[in-house]
């Protein structure tokens, strides 16, 4: 039976800036080691797939009126799809290497001249550590994701033809200028991974998301 998880936080504390495409700009085969180092230093978001067909992901950012970035370069989330040696509870995975695939990015607010979009006045949460994130205006809406590696999405394409298919779909809700992506077509990964390309929003800001994983 089809079933989805609801929200939760993809992270309790705030994902860091680690600049673009730190997993490669198409992917990577990455030492388990690598991987929990950039865990360890809060560069990096885990979320165990367990079979899910797809994910939705809302972006967040720290909470945060002042603006105190330089440039007008938008933030984004970046997603990766990570697949490992056996089972991720079996030894293997846990000591062997893990095929990364750059699956695409998305917006996490818009920036102006250093000045960072607008907080949402509604989708303001805090994570159980304490650490209050918001969506910002412009994040995850219109044509504001990028996508790679289309061949994933097979027939759970979003939208689009066998020709033409995309596996990453993002919109938003007029009514509370909540922007999400929708990923498809992640049944083969056993991890989703989101990183964090600061740009130019508020200098001490930090990535979070809500995500929704649908089975």
């Amino acid at each position: 039976m089809a079933f989805n998880t609801g929200l939760f936080f993809a992270h309790d504390t705030g994902i860091v800036d680690s600049g673009a495409n730190p997993l490669g700009s198409i992917g990577s085969y990455k030492t388990a080691a690598a991987i929990q180092a950039m865990v360890d230093a809060d560069t990096a978001a885990v979320i165990d797939c367990g079979g899910a067909s797809h994910c939705m992901i809302v972006p967040l950012l720290k909470a945060n009126t002042e603006t105190d970035g330089s440039g007008s370069n938008a933030p984004d989330i970046q997603i990766h799809g990570v697949i490992g040696h056996g089972e991720p509870s079996q030894t293997h995975f846990a000591e062997r290497g893990r095929l990364v695939y750059n699956l695409g990015k998305v917006q996490a607010a818009s920036v102006g001249s250093g000045t960072q979009s607008a907080q949402s006045t509604q989708l303001v949460e805090t994570t159980e550590a304490g650490v209050t994130f918001a969506h910002f205006a412009d994040a995850g809406a219109a044509t504001q994701t990028t996508e790679t590696h289309e061949l994933f999405v097979l027939a759970e394409a979003l939208q689009g033809t066998a020709g033409n298919s995309v596996h990453m779909g993002d919109t938003d809700l007029d009514d509370a200028n909540v922007g999400y992506v929708q990923v498809a077509g992640i049944s083969i990964f056993q991890q989703l991974i989101l990183t964090f390309n600061i740009r130019s929003a508020n200098t001490d800001t930090k990535a979070n998301a809500l995500v929704c994983l649908k089975y």
